[in-house]
C-alpha cells in the first residue's frame, strides 16, 4: 500500500513482484483507488460464501482495466472434474472467486489472466480486508 501525499485520494499499488519492485522489468504495476477496496468490502462480495474450511482460500484478482472477462462468472478451472480454483463474480475491476489450498492453484490462477482478458494480481481476501481496515484508519 502506498500512500501519496500530493494525490488527494490514498492508492493502493499492488505489484506483481513486490520483493523486486524497485527492479522488475516487463512487470504489471496495478494500482486502484483505495475508496474502491473499501467499496469492494461493503458491498459483501462473498455472500452465502464464508467458508471455515481450511483449504479453500477466497481471494481477489485486480485487475489491470476494467473489462469483460471472456468467460462470464461463475465459472471453474479446470472445467471438468473437480475445480481447484472458482471465480463467483466481478464487482468493477476485481474478480471475486476462491481456491482449493494447493499447488496445483497456482498454476489454474495463472489462468485467469487469459480468462479475464488482461493482467490482474490476486490476493487474499484477508489481505483484502487489512488493507480496508487501514484505509479506514487513515
Amino acid at each position: 500500500m502506498v500512500r501519496l501525499p500530493d494525490y488527494p485520494q490514498t492508492r493502493i499499488e499492488l505489484c506483481e513482484y513486490p520483493s523486486k519492485c524497485g527492479q522488475c522489468q516487463g512487470a504489471t504495476i496495478i494500482i486502484c483507488e483505495g475508496r474502491d477496496i473499501l467499496e469492494l468490502v461493503s458491498q459483501d462480495p462473498f455472500p452465502g460464501q464464508r467458508s471455515t474450511r481450511r483449504d479453500i482460500v477466497q481471494f481477489v484478482s485486480v485487475q489491470a482495466k476494467q473489462q469483460q472477462p471472456f468467460c462470464a462468472p461463475p465459472f471453474s478451472v479446470p472445467t471438468t472434474g473437480r475445480w481447484c480454483v472458482k471465480v463467483l463474480s466481478q464487482y468493477k475491476r476485481f474478480v471475486i472467486g476462491m481456491h482449493r489450498r494447493e499447488m496445483a492453484a497456482i498454476k489454474h490462477l495463472g489462468q485467469l489472466e487469459k480468462l479475464v482478458g488482461g493482467p490482474i494480481t490476486t490476493r487474499s481476501w484477508t489481505t483484502i480486508l487489512t488493507l480496508a481496515r487501514l484505509l479506514g484508519t487513515s
